[in-house]
């Protein structure tokens, strides 16, 4: 849109039986990186200007990840942790030191401020393993929209790492 053109809504029913009354709300707003607000051109917003955060202030993705990390020992966990599932077969794996025995781990994905688990754009799968690589724990979409959340326990002995395996979730069929 440019400064000072005229827009136009068109309200209908989208059956013969939806009718009634409705109320109708319209806003403008100006782009800007930082407003929370995922704009064509920006990777990311997550409603600041803080870099290291995982989303840069020019609103692009700054990744913690370094590739090739699908085979062990993948890539050390560190706050915050960002990858990226590209291309679409990519798988991610992240190693995290477990301090002893019985804890346990809450592991989530999240997009970065676009919608993207609750639009399905994103739809990622998580697997946590032992430090033998026995699965613990896996979980498709207990998130956020289609984003993966798993809880996983581990048991004496302790192992020293546990290995979070992010990919894509295969397309439904």
């Amino acid at each position: 849109m440019t400064d000072g053109q005229t827009v136009f809504i068109l309200v209908q029913s989208h059956a013969d039986v939806w009718d009634g009354a409705y109320s109708l709300s319209a806003r403008t707003r100006v782009p800007a990186c930082g407003d929370g607000v995922l704009d064509p051109g920006e990777e990311c917003d997550d409603q600041n200007g803080n870099a290291g955060d995982g989303c840069a202030p020019g609103c692009t993705v700054e990744l913690t990840e370094v590739e090739p990390n699908d085979t062990p020992p993948g890539n050390p966990w560190a706050y915050p942790f960002v990858g990226a599932i590209d291309p679409s077969n990519d798988t991610d794996l992240v190693s995290v030191s477990i301090p002893g025995s019985n804890y346990s781990m809450l592991v989530n994905t999240f997009d970065l401020g676009g919608g993207y688990c609750g639009q399905g754009k994103l739809d990622s799968f998580l697997v946590v393993y032992d430090g033998t690589f026995q699965s613990l724990a896996s979980d498709d979409d207990s998130g956020d929209g289609l984003c993966a959340s798993v809880s996983a326990r581990t048991s004496p002995p302790a192992p020293t790492t546990c290995a979070c395996r992010a990919r894509r979730r295969p397309p439904r069929t």
